[in-house]
């Protein structure tokens, strides 16, 4: 089973405009979630030992104005400039990276939702634009450098750092398609941990583990006290400061960023011979989860049985009990909670066409209605760092390209810089869900 992410990132390689059946992009989506769970982590691991010496800051006004200044650039892009990555950070807030013809990339920002732009050159010492991941309102990553300031000055980011046991407070942990994105192509200057959990990694290594960010130097540090197997949720992680993370056939969830880990095991299926995760670890067992929470109290986990069904389960404790709400009598694919608590999937049976394939239900999964709002979202919307929802456009529609909402149900379309397009089969990095 493959969730909104993948959706979202099997949509972009699907032709713009193009009536398309659903069917393929489960399939695109299958391969990249098999991808991402290939992606090893030996070298990361190995460095569990080294405690924790993040950096600490309060406010912006804490952190050090980047030494690469970003060259303004006067007046719009050059017509048919492409777009190689992008972030949405709300409703208002939209940062694009695009190739430019003479050479280099631009970074160009918007806080006005695409009314006005400032748009500069990035430093030349970029490597990996496509990856672009924003951990607050001011400071986003993209690539190798790291901006405190909207994008006026930048920093080279340290090579990853030691694994850690807990995340302070302001630490964040990476989806695993951010993780994906960073790592895609490394730095020069990039560690073995980084290397390791690359996907240059071979096949049959143990799964990516869990990464986290230090928002004040960009430094990426593997949270090694996970289970193996165990990967964050493609969606924001819940605003109380627990860890969700996502395993075969089971959830584990931690009330002390990390330094300790409550898993619960999902049921096994009539006539299952079931498997114990925390003692047999991952072994690809007869069931499937994803989960998702808004506030790490109440959340719910859709638990694919192989062969079905597919059952939505429910905990108002944060995560220590479970207990079953629905057995749900369609095709359904991926989880995420909405503004207003509803629980939105993806429709598997929608085979193109004007209509949404999300779908949300405001009843603990007993009734599920389609979003039918326009502009339409073509995967399950994901928080963003600001708390609004993103997601890809729904192909039939035009333009092409990403909505966002307030509400994770009502979208507008998300702007673009003037002379800027998306090409066709692009990969645009969403935010750090």
């Amino acid at each position: 089973m493959f969730d909104d992410q993948d959706v979202k990132t099997a949509l972009r390689t699907f032709d713009p405009g193009v009536r398309v059946d659903v069917r393929a992009v489960v399939q695109q989506g299958r391969r990249i979630k098999q991808r991402r769970l290939a992606v090893g982590a030996t070298a990361a691991v190995a460095a569990l030992a080294v405690g924790v010496t993040g950096t600490q800051f309060a406010s912006h006004s804490d952190r050090l104005t980047g030494d690469l200044a970003a060259t303004v650039i006067a007046g719009r892009l050059p017509a048919n400039t492409n777009v190689v990555g992008s972030v949405v950070l709300s409703t208002t807030i939209n940062e694009v990276v695009s190739k430019l013809a003479a050479g280099g990339f631009a970074w160009s920002r918007t806080a006005d939702g695409g009314h006005t732009w400032d748009t500069r050159k990035l430093p030349s010492s970029l490597a990996n634009p496509h990856a672009v991941v924003a951990l607050d309102a001011q400071t986003t990553m993209v690539g190798n450098l790291i901006t405190h300031d909207g994008g006026e000055t930048w920093s080279v980011r340290p090579a990853a750092g030691a694994a850690v046991r807990s995340l302070p407070t302001q630490w964040q942990l990476l989806t695993p398609l951010s993780t994906d994105a960073l790592l895609a192509q490394p730095a020069a200057n990039a560690s073995a941990g980084e290397l390791a959990a690359g996907p240059v990694a071979k096949a049959g290594q143990p799964p990516t583990v869990p990464m986290a960010v230090d928002p004040g130097s960009g430094q990426l540090h593997p949270l090694g006290t996970a289970a193996r197997g165990c990967l964050p949720t493609n969606e924001r992680q819940p605003t109380n400061g627990s860890l969700w993370l996502e395993c075969d056939g089971a959830v584990a969830v931690s009330r002390d960023r990390g330094a300790t880990w409550h898993t619960f095991d999902a049921p096994a299926a009539k006539g299952s011979s079931g498997v114990n995760f925390a003692k047999d670890g991952p072994k690809h067992p007869d069931r499937q989860v994803t989960v998702d929470s808004l506030d790490g109290h109440t959340g719910y986990a859709l638990v694919e049985y192989i062969p079905g069904p597919q059952v939505l389960l429910r905990t108002t404790d944060g995560g220590l009990t479970w207990q079953k709400t629905q057995t749900i009598g369609r095709v359904v694919s991926g989880l995420g909670v909405l503004g207003d608590g509803s629980v939105a999937t993806i429709d598997m049976n929608t085979a193109g066409g004007d209509s949404s394939p999300v779908i949300r239900s405001t009843d603990a999964g007993a009734t599920f209605q389609r979003i039918s709002t326009k502009p339409a979202p073509g995967g399950i919307p994901y928080r963003t760092v600001l708390g609004s929802y993103s997601a890809a456009l729904w192909p039939k529609s035009t333009p092409y390209g990403e909505v966002v909402s307030a509400d994770g149900i009502h979208f507008v379309l998300v702007p673009l810089p003037a002379g800027a397009i998306v090409p066709n089969r692009i990969i645009v990095t969403g935010g750090n869900g």
